[in-house]
């Protein structure tokens, strides 16, 4: 049977994507917190919280990514893609029920997303994958 055949994908491992999710947007909403202290207390202007939020969720967009694909153990690409995406979705969203639309710098975060998403994915299948070929080394 080939290794691609014999890795388990069992439900078990569906079913932590949320948490991967879940992950993501606490990290994302530790970060903005924590980027909003600091802009208090050095007294940076709102032009400054722009680049401070796309870093935010896009650190959280990774480590969800990374989180899906590691608990997977396989697609690291398509689980940090979707999770980028949620995350992605429910920006729009929050955005739509702010304003009553989208506006134009939004869409740049939905593509940092994504990709932050994607590359986290793809760097906890590389880690899974060095850890793999060295067991087999042994």
């Amino acid at each position: 049977m080939s290794e691609s055949r014999s890795r388990n994908h069992s439900p078990a491992g569906f079913l932590a994507l949320p948490g991967a999710f879940v992950f993501g947007l606490g990290v994302s909403g530790a970060l903005l917190a924590a980027a909003a202290g600091w802009m208090e207390r050095q007294g940076l202007s709102r032009e400054a919280a722009w680049p401070l939020t796309t870093a935010a969720i896009c650190i959280g967009s990774f480590l969800g990514g990374w989180l899906s694909a590691r608990v997977q153990k396989s697609r690291g690409l398509l689980c940090g893609a979707v999770q980028g995406s949620l995350m992605t979705a429910l920006l729009l969203a929050l955005q739509i029920i702010q304003n009553g639309m989208i506006q134009e710098d939004v869409f740049l975060r939905c593509i940092l997303m994504v990709c932050s998403g994607c590359v986290g994915g793809f760097a906890g299948i590389l880690r899974a994958e060095r850890r793999r070929v060295a067991a087999r080394s042994l």
